[in-house]
């Protein structure tokens, strides 16, 4: 997790590099899952696995006056209740409101199509005495 105040520093560039590494980490995971064929020990597809990024900053919110509220809390180590309580509204709502969180919302109660038949393990190797 990155505040947004860094992202939105070197936006293009860190969504960029993002988006990059999340590709790297998935690609890594499909083959280490597709490495003994094409079903996975778990029965479905080896290569199902998807990644999601959601940028969530106030500079995504509608309003005006309320994205121009928020933005004037100071950070520091003490904020006012009431402003707390304005920023973790804020952030409910981006969460609920975002495309990409709800993608993979719909992914965790929507599985993929497990393929037929039984899944076919490789033999287990044996730790060999030195």
């Amino acid at each position: 997790m990155v505040s947004g105040t860094q992202i939105d520093r070197y936006n293009f560039e860190t969504m960029v590099l993002t988006r990059q590494q999340l590709d790297i980490l998935r690609n890594a995971i499909r083959k280490e899952r597709c490495a003994s064929g094409p079903v996975a020990a778990d029965g479905y597809p080896c290569d199902d696995v998807q990644v999601f990024l959601a940028h969530l900053s106030l500079a995504g919110i509608a309003d005006k006056a309320e994205r121009e509220r928020l933005a004037k809390i100071p950070t520091g180590l003490t904020i006012d209740a009431p402003d707390i309580a304005l920023l973790v509204a804020a952030g409910e709502n981006q969460v609920r409101q975002s495309p990409e969180l709800a993608a993979f919302r719909d992914s965790l109660t929507s599985p993929p199509s497990r393929s037929p038949g039984p899944v076919s393990l490789p033999p287990r190797r044996e730790a060999s005495a030195p």
